[in-house]
């Protein structure tokens, strides 16, 4: 677990209690600046932000962590505030919870790492897909051929070549990439 806060006698209790529950606190941080190199570093896997004295303070180290991505963030507030919930939620956190008992925490840990898994899921999956769309274009573009045509001569290589249809479409694209670097010399 990272903990990011501002306030350092916050920050000590909640990984106190995130420790108490089983995990390992890798990093804890007091500072936006900080948060990249530190979760890129200990790839931590759950961030709790606690709401300390300044809101923009939480929801900046709410931000940096979602672009690093690495790991599902949860925000921790001492009261409930409608406001910076909605906010936090804009830039992408995973689970709130207010004045965290053991079985709020454990259970906000357990659905941000769900809900963590499925989005990583979808965003391989997403990826997968952009992949195959753009070796269908090269098809298309390159042999004339309609977008089932392009599917059906990628699908084909798959079965015959016994690989994954989209190591095939990687190696497309890996390939018009090199044949186009090589044209343009």
């Amino acid at each position: 677990m990272l903990i990011a806060d501002e306030t350092p006698a916050k920050l000590e209790r909640l990984r106190l209690d995130v420790q108490a529950l089983g995990h390992e606190v890798v990093a804890t941080s007091l500072e936006v600046a900080e948060v990249a190199a530190l979760t890129a570093s200990t790839l931590p896997d759950v961030a709790l932000v606690m709401l300390g004295e300044s809101t923009a303070h939480a929801l900046d180290l709410i931000g940096e962590l979602v672009r690093e991505a690495s790991s599902p963030v949860i925000a921790v507030l001492a009261t409930d505030d409608h406001a910076y919930v909605q906010e936090a939620a804009k830039r992408g956190v995973f689970a709130c919870i207010v004045d965290p008992s053991e079985t709020e925490l454990r259970g906000a840990i357990a659905v941000a790492l769900e809900r963590f898994r499925s989005y990583a899921g979808l965003q391989g999956a997403f990826g997968r897909r952009a992949v195959l769309e753009q070796a269908k274009g090269i098809l298309m573009g390159r042999d004339g051929l309609t977008a089932e045509n392009a599917f059906a001569v990628l699908r084909e290589h798959s079965q015959s070549s016994g690989r994954r249809i989209h190591d095939v479409a990687s190696a497309l694209i890996e390939s018009n990439a090199l044949l186009s670097r090589g044209a343009g010399e």
